[in-house]
């Protein structure tokens, strides 16, 4: 049985019975050919099965479509919201998404950084999960444009959520209906984190309120699941009740606050909502499941993702750009874990 093998752009000349830099024009957005020798072009093309290599032409422009996105952390729900979003626009644009792990390793990040350069990616960009700086450094010195999730580095276009708000909207939301106040925070601070915490202890300055507590949700020395939210459950029996810290509580992100709703449920038989308030971030989809209807600040997939292309066509049209920023506002989804105002 003979070997399949990929149609070349040499083969799709011949069955067109033109000359292969026709093929090339042809297949290429704003060539000067006639639309009749460009339609019989496609039409070999579509009888034959060809597409573009892309990698191919990647190395002769020093650039291809590709855009590698790097995450070290793809099992997260954010990530679980985001890829869609992302590489159905990239698809659409004609770009093709690439899908790198960073690793937890010095050499799997080495490693990664090689594949994008082999590749010639056309841009990169960091998804929340942060990889080492190291190869955000090394990145930056190959040239190849980046794009970056909440992230605070020079030289890159940076996208992230205005957290210094959402955490001022949230300390002001909290004070409605709680007695007592505190943020949970996860036990790694990211930028995104920090700025959120700076809002809510702004939030209480204006308000006249002494600075809140803050509580870190360390996860247990073994871990057997998602960190944060063991983290949120280890603290939840302590946070809340007659003798807990607070009755109203700011989760840094959603699983945390999942974390702390399943506890209080489970050993003090409270239920949020109705004994405490809490208010979570990321709007993961099992916020809104009935066993949490948590109150918590969205990150919406699809602006993130429209903003990626913005700037990734951007960066791409233009030299000499300074980096940009943007900030997209983080927007409030109200559900039954805050109590009433009375």
């Amino acid at each position: 049985m003979s070997k399949k093998r990929y149609v070349s752009a040499r083969e799709v000349a011949e069955h067109a019975g033109v000359s292969r830099s026709a093929v090339s024009r042809a297949l290429t957005d704003g060539a000067s050919i006639s639309p009749d020798l460009k339609a019989r072009v496609l039409a070999s093309a579509h009888e034959l099965g060809y597409e573009i290599n892309m990698l191919a032409r990647g190395l002769l422009d020093d650039r291809s479509m590709i855009v590698s996105l790097v995450s070290a952390s793809l099992g997260s729900p954010f990530m679980g919201m985001m890829l869609p979003a992302i590489t159905d626009r990239l698809i659409a644009k004609g770009y093709a998404p690439l899908l790198i792990n960073i690793g937890t390793t010095p050499a799997i990040a080495e490693e990664s950084l090689r594949q994008v350069v082999r590749l010639r990616s056309s841009a990169v960009v960091i998804l929340s999960g942060s990889p080492p700086a190291s190869f955000v450094e090394a990145t930056q010195r190959t040239g190849i444009p980046i794009i970056a999730f909440n992230r605070d580095e020079p030289g890159m276009d940076l996208i992230c959520a205005d957290n210094h708000e959402a955490g001022r909207i949230a300390y002001g939301r909290l004070a409605q209906v709680s007695r007592t106040i505190c943020a949970v925070s996860p036990a790694r601070e990211t930028f995104s984190m920090r700025a959120r915490l700076a809002g809510f202890l702004a939030g209480a300055e204006a308000l006249g309120h002494a600075p809140p507590r803050i509580v870190r949700a360390m996860p247990p020395l073994r871990s057997s699941g998602y960190a944060d939210y063991e983290g949120g459950y280890a603290l939840g029996a302590e946070l809340v009740g007659s003798d807990g810290i607070a009755d109203g509580l700011f989760c840094l992100n959603d699983h945390i606050a999942f974390g702390v709703i399943d506890a209080a449920r489970r050993s003090r038989r409270m239920v949020a909502g109705r004994d405490f308030s809490v208010i979570g971030f990321d709007d993961v989809p099992m916020a809104a499941w009935d066993a949490y209807r948590l109150t918590t600040f969205r990150q919406n997939p699809d602006t993130y993702a429209d903003e990626v292309l913005d700037l990734l066509a951007r960066r791409l049209g233009e030299q000499g750009q300074d980096a940009m920023v943007r900030r997209i506002p983080a927007q409030i989804i109200e559900r039954e874990s805050m109590k009433i105002d009375e």
